[in-house]
């Protein structure tokens, strides 16, 4: 089985890049073994993210009007989708975004698709570098890296996952001191935690039973935030930009 998410995060991040080196699969590779064993999304989860990926990134580069003049990458977090890259007209961008969050099981479409000319080589290889030097660093922090997804498109970093405040925190802190970022964009989904006080409450008030154990209330939090994402669209919290300065 993991074989086959290692395969799928590697076609993954061949769309998601115009040129795919054999370093780059290689790193890929290596990332995926390392982030499967702690990610906090079930396995099913992890391969529908990867097929949203596919297909979405696969729709967006065989349009026979804008396929070609266009650079767009797709990343799916629990079925929640951002989108960054570069488009020439506004009309590209909706048209997109409107696809996209039609697309099951997508949950949500956060779009970030810039109206411009595509950014140069030099400029995306330099988003490339930014995000494996992030990665690189997260790494070293045992577990956080299976729990953040990280974007970098035209100096701007989003930050992607289900994290604690804590977890959330330290990764930023780790991403502000990398050179060249303009911008930090945290758009993490809140785990465990910062479960919602009507979920807590209920874990609480069937506690009083004392026939009820610590694992049945885990249990009965579980079921309730399993029926709570069936319905709930927006489940990130998008926070303002985090801007550096060059002493920063």
């Amino acid at each position: 089985m993991k074989k086959i998410f290692i395969t799928l995060g590697v076609i993954t991040f061949c769309y998601n890049l115009s040129a795919c080196s054999p370093i780059l699969v290689v790193g890929a590779t290596a990332g995926a073994g390392a982030t499967i064993a702690t990610d906090r999304r079930s396995a099913g989860k992890i391969v529908e993210d990867q097929a949203i990926e596919m297909q979405a990134s696969d729709y967006i580069y065989s349009h026979e009007v804008f396929g070609k003049k266009v650079h767009v990458a797709v990343t799916s977090v629990n079925g929640v989708v951002l989108l960054t890259g570069e488009v020439p007209e506004e009309e590209y961008k909706h048209i997109i975004y409107d696809k996209i969050n039609r697309m099951r099981p997508v949950r949500e479409v956060i779009n970030k698709i810039q109206v411009r000319e595509k950014l140069s080589l030099d400029d995306r290889s330099n988003d490339v570098w930014v995000t494996s030097k992030i990665k690189t660093r997260i790494l070293a922090k045992k577990g956080l890296l299976s729990r953040t997804k990280v974007v970098t498109s035209n100096n701007n970093v989003y930050l992607m996952g289900m994290v604690n405040k804590e977890e959330a925190n330290e990764i930023i802190t780790i991403v502000k001191e990398i050179d060249g970022i303009e911008n930090v964009i945290p758009l993490y989904e809140a785990y465990k935690d910062e479960l919602p006080q009507s979920l807590t409450a209920s874990a609480h008030k069937s506690g009083n039973d004392s026939a009820v154990t610590e694992k049945g209330k885990e249990k009965i939090i579980e079921k309730e935030l399993e029926e709570e994402d069936a319905i709930t669209m927006q489940p990130y919290v998008i926070q303002p930009p985090i801007t550096l300065s060059n002493d920063e």
